[in-house]
């Protein structure tokens, strides 16, 4: 498999890249970020809410797109489980009611 987002119908899917234990608050690193699919965080002040296919206890955790840029924050108060490597998270209705990543900036 690759490390590429699939989309089926409207969910986005991205896999964690890294995985950051060593600070106060659990950080994902994800193979998308607000460069691509998550451009509503920036363009459209869109909250997307992450979800995990594992179940369990979980805890508040920050996410983050692939780059080292501070600007690739797609949420920091998100409630995930503990995930490893290359499980899958999906966000539902990623781009359905986004008019303002879709208009032309002069």
């Amino acid at each position: 498999m690759s490390n590429r987002v699939v989309a089926i119908q409207s969910g986005w899917f991205s896999r964690p890249l890294r995985r950051n234990g060593a600070s106060l608050q659990l950080c994902y690193y994800l193979n998308d970020g607000v460069y691509h699919t998550y451009s509503g965080v920036i363009f459209g002040h869109a909250i997307y809410h992450l979800k995990s296919f594992r179940k369990g206890p979980t805890q508040i955790c920050s996410v983050f797109g692939p780059t080292c840029d501070a600007l690739d924050t797609i949420s920091l108060t998100e409630q995930f489980p503990d995930m490893e490597m290359g499980e899958f998270v999906y966000s539902e209705n990623i781009h359905r009611g986004l008019s303002s990543g879709q208009q032309h900036v002069l």
